[in-house]
Parts: structure tokens; C-alpha cells; sequence
């Protein structure tokens, strides 16, 4: 690929964007803040700000394995998020669009580190991601389950 052509994208507006999302929701502390005030879902619903990082892997960059490895992250953030407190403390620790915007920027310029990260199996990549989510969803149904339970007490 052609990584003259694709610097270009340092100034488009969905990189000004993920920019700014990721200076506002790890270095302000957003997102543990977030999903400190509503545990859980805050954390899942928060991930709709990866949408504009997803779009420049898919649409921009055409990476598959740039976008398996942005997916990979934001999928352990919803999963440490399903956590209340602990996930908080993880997220004040991880900070997930950090990573996710480095990801990207590093893929750009030819970084060896990340693009040694980016070109990581993409068959065991999809394996992970994939157990990741039955992770995700396990975790939800039990936590439904103890909820349900709890509710039945009273």
C-alpha cells in the first residue's frame, strides 16, 4: 500500500474526530467516569464512538487486519466494562481509544511495532475475537441471570 496517499488522511475530518474522541474520553477520563455512573451499559454504549475508527480501517485505510485488531480492543474494553468499579479502574489504565487512534496513526506512517501488531495472524485473531464476544455474551446472561435472582428476593 501506497502510505504517501494514505498520510493524507492525518486531515480529514474522521481523524480530526477520532482525535479528538480519544483525547476527550481517555485523557479527560470520560469513559471510566461514564461507566462508573451507569455500570454496564455505559461502557457498551460508549463503544458507539468507535464507529468513526472502525469506518477509517473499513472505508479509508482498507485493512482488514487493522480493523480486526481495533475490534480485538474495543471488545476486551466492552468485556472489562461489564465489570462496575473494576472496570472503571481498567479503563482509567487501558484507555482503549488511545490505543485504538495509535493503532491507526502508526499503521499510517509505517510504524515496525505496529504494523507488527496489525499483521498478527488474522486466522487466530478471528478466533480470539470470536471467543471474546461468546465471553461477552456469557457474562451478560450470568449477570441477567443474578439480577433476575436478586429481584426475585424482594
Amino acid at each position: 500500500m501506497n502510505r504517501s496517499i494514505d498520510k493524507n488522511l492525518f486531515g480529514t475530518p474522521v481523524y480530526r474526530a477520532c482525535k479528538r474522541i480519544a483525547d476527550v474520553m481517555d485523557s479527560w477520563y470520560i469513559d471510566p467516569i461514564v461507566g462508573f455512573v451507569l455500570p454496564g451499559i455505559g461502557d457498551v454504549i460508549l463503544q458507539l464512538l468507535n464507529i468513526p475508527y472502525i469506518y477509517i480501517t473499513i472505508a479509508k485505510l482498507r485493512s482488514f487486519e487493522l480493523t480486526l485488531a481495533l475490534v480485538y480492543n474495543i471488545l476486551i474494553d466492552i468485556l472489562v466494562g461489564l465489570f462496575p468499579v473494576l472496570g472503571d479502574i481498567c479503563d482509567v489504565i487501558n484507555k482503549s481509544y488511545n490505543k485504538n487512534i495509535n493503532l491507526i496513526t502508526g499503521y499510517i506512517e509505517g510504524d515496525a511495532n505496529t504494523l507488527r501488531i496489525v499483521n498478527r495472524d488474522s486466522r487466530i485473531m478471528v478466533i480470539i475475537i470470536i471467543i471474546l464476544i461468546l465471553t461477552i455474551y456469557a457474562v451478560c446472561y450470568i449477570l441477567n441471570m443474578l439480577a433476575d435472582f436478586v429481584a426475585s428476593l424482594f
